[in-house]
């Protein structure tokens, strides 16, 4: 079976505009579900010139941008209805939409913990939660979700970042317990570090996003919910992570 169509939160800039451009370069996608929270043109002109470029040579459309603030109940609700008249399956979704604050430790506020934590934990697994009976119906359903290597405790051995921290290990826990749920309903559940990727939240970073993206998704095909990699916590290569 083959997989052909993705849902990407956070797909209009970085990592996850990265994966709408690679889906839809494969000649088996037949959906790419592009989440944003503003799917205006002029929030998303890259993403609207894509779907227009890539629909000029197709018989029909395969990019949907649609609105999605993950940590939004309503918001969610509404964009999986949308979806749900899209296609009648789901075969990857890509947990990408993130934040991250930067403040010291001293100075990280309840604020900044609950407002990284609905966004970077509560939202990958809402959005999980909510388009689950669409994915029950994909070939070979796969929960991917982009993690960080600063939500490692075992690997943590400088500090800092603690709100961004805290969020992506919850996210860790969220993706084990739903790779051991979800199993018996045909879904795998993985948490991902994709490196430190360039993008607007880490300008320094040493990794293109294309370059992350590539890596990730040639692991997919050996990636199934009977498979030894469902449930773990690994980097774009597939080398395991500590939790």
């Amino acid at each position: 079976m083959t997989r052909s169509r993705y849902f990407v939160t956070g797909a209009n800039r970085g990592i996850g505009l990265a994966f709408v451009k690679h889906l839809l370069s494969l000649p088996s996608t037949e959906v790419v579900v592009a989440g944003v929270r503003n799917p205006s043109k002029e929030h998303c002109a890259e993403l609207h010139d894509m779907a227009a470029s890539d629909a000029a040579t197709r018989s029909k459309h395969r990019l949907h941008i649609l609105e999605l603030d993950v940590s939004n109940p309503y918001s969610v609700q509404a964009c999986a209805e949308t979806v749900s008249m899209i296609t009648d399956g789901m075969d990857v979704l890509v947990n990408n939409a993130g934040m991250l604050i930067h403040r010291d430790t001293d100075t990280t506020n309840i604020s900044d913990m609950v407002r990284t934590f609905e966004t970077n934990t509560c939202g990958p697994l809402l959005v999980a939660q909510t388009l689950k009976p669409l994915l029950k119906k994909g070939r070979q359903p796969l929960v991917w979700n982009i993690s960080s290597g600063l939500g490692s405790i075992g690997d943590n051995s400088s500090g800092g970042y603690l709100a961004y921290r805290v969020s992506k290990a919850g996210l860790n826990m969220v993706t084990k317990t739903l790779s051991l749920e979800w199993k018996d309903d045909g879904i795998a559940v993985v948490s991902v570090c994709p490196g430190y990727v360039k993008t607007d939240m880490s300008p320094d970073g040493n990794v293109a996003p294309e370059d992350t993206v590539r890596a990730q998704t040639s692991l997919w095909k050996d990636i199934d919910s009977v498979s030894e990699m469902n449930g773990k916590f690994f980097n774009r290569h597939g080398k395991l992570f500590e939790w």
